[in-house]
C-alpha cells in the first residue's frame, strides 16, 4: 500500500514538473492565458462596468467592519486617558503632600513635636508615618503612569492608522465610482456611435467590424500607455525628478484651476 502511494506521489511530481519547466508546460501556460484573455473579451461592457461596481460596495461593507473597530479604539483611547489623568492627579496630590510635610519635618522647628500642614496642627509622629504611608503609594503609582502614558500612546498611534485608513478607503472608492462613471459615459458614446452607424448602413457586419476597431484602438492604447510607463522608469534620476517637477506644477495648476474660478495658466514654453 505505501508502495503505491509513493508511486502515485511520485507520478504527481513528475507531471508538475513537466508542466512547470517543459516545452509542454510552456505551451499549457500560454493557452491557459489565451483562455482567459478570450473568456474576459466575451464579457459585455456593461456587465464587467457592474460587477466592478458590486465590488466597490463590497470594499464599502467590509469597511463598515473597519469603522466599528475604529469605534471601539475611540473608546478605548478615552477610558484610558481618563484612568491616566485620575492617577496623574492623584501622583501630583501625592508629591505635593509628601513635599510638604517633609519641608515642615525638616524645618527650624525640626524639634518641636507639633506640625503645621495645609492650616492644620499634626503631630511629628502622625506627619512622619503619613509620608511614609505616601511614598509606598506614590513609587508603585509613579511607574503606572509611566507605564499607562506609553500604553495611551500606542493606542492613540493606532487608532490614528486605523482612522487614516479608514479616510483612505473612503477616498479611493469614490475616485474608483468616479471612474466607473466616466468609463460608462464613454462606453454610452460608443453605443450610440455604434447604434448610428448600424442604422445607416443597415448592416451587421459593419457594426461588428466597428467594434472590433474600437477593441484594437483601446488595445494599441494600452500599448502606448504601457511604454509611456516603461519609458519613464527608465530614466535617469535628473530626468525623472524633472518629470516630477512638471507633474506637481501641473497638479498645482489644475488645483488652482479648480478652486480659483479662473483658467489654469499654461506655460508657454512647453
Amino acid at each position: 500500500m505505501c508502495k503505491k502511494v509513493l508511486i502515485a506521489a511520485l507520478a504527481v511530481i513528475a507531471a508538475v514538473a513537466v508542466v512547470k519547466f517543459t516545452w509542454l508546460g510552456s505551451h499549457a501556460r500560454l493557452w491557459s492565458k489565451n483562455a482567459k484573455n478570450w473568456v474576459e473579451s466575451q464579457v459585455k461592457l456593461e456587465t464587467e462596468i457592474q460587477r466592478l461596481r458590486n465590488e466597490v460596495e463590497r470594499l464599502e461593507r467590509e469597511d463598515r467592519i473597519a469603522l466599528d473597530v475604529v469605534a471601539r479604539q475611540r473608546l478605548d483611547v478615552k477610558a484610558a486617558e481618563e484612568r491616566l489623568n485620575k492617577d496623574r492627579g492623584e501622583l501630583t496630590k501625592l508629591n505635593k503632600r509628601i513635599t510638604e510635610l517633609r519641608a515642615a519635618l525638616k524645618g527650624p522647628e525640626a524639634e518641636v513635636q507639633q506640625v503645621s500642614y495645609n492650616g492644620s496642627t499634626y503631630s511629628r509622629a502622625d506627619a512622619e508615618n503619613q509620608v511614609n504611608i505616601d511614598f509606598d503609594r506614590y513609587k508603585p503609582l509613579k511607574g503606572s503612569v509611566a507605564a499607562q502614558e506609553k500604553g495611551v500612546e500606542a493606542l492613540r498611534k493606532a487608532l490614528g492608522l486605523n482612522e487614516q485608513k479608514l479616510f483612505s478607503g473612503k477616498q479611493r472608492r469614490q475616485e474608483m465610482l468616479t471612474a466607473l462613471q466616466e468609463l460608462e459615459n464613454e462606453m454610452n458614446e460608443v453605443r450610440q456611435a455604434q447604434a448610428a452607424n448600424a442604422t445607416v448602413l443597415d448592416d451587421t457586419a459593419y457594426g461588428r467590424v466597428q467594434r472590433d476597431i474600437q477593441a484594437l484602438k483601446k488595445r494599441l492604447d494600452v500599448e502606448k500607455e504601457k511604454a509611456k510607463i516603461t519609458g519613464s522608469l527608465g530614466g535617469g534620476p535628473i530626468e525623472q525628478a524633472e518629470a516630477q517637477k512638471a507633474r506637481k506644477e501641473a497638479r498645482e495648476k489644475e488645483i488652482e484651476a479648480e478652486f480659483s474660478g479662473r483658467a489654469p495658466v499654461l506655460n508657454a514654453n512647453k
